[in-house]
């Protein structure tokens, strides 16, 4: 069974997610990115299992970047 997980980053993070998600994108996962006026979605389908995975490593990651004390961050 497919699913399809998407990812939303602010318009300053576009690039940062573009990349992390082609990171993790495979013939089996699949990307695109719909663009909005504030940022974007970011769609990993494929499945079930391998789309959740790739959609919990790409969150982990910005989480990491937008945490406490994480360059960037505006403090």
């Amino acid at each position: 069974m497919h699913a399809t997980f998407m990812i939303y980053a602010a318009g300053s993070e576009r690039q940062r997610l573009r990349a992390l998600v082609k990171g993790v994108a495979s013939e089996e996962v699949t990307w695109r990115e719909q663009r909005r006026l504030f940022g974007s979605e970011f769609y990993l389908t494929g499945p079930a299992a391998l789309a959740r995975q790739a959609q919990e490593r790409i969150s982990l990651t910005l989480a990491r970047f937008e945490g406490p004390g994480a360059s960037g961050s505006g403090s």
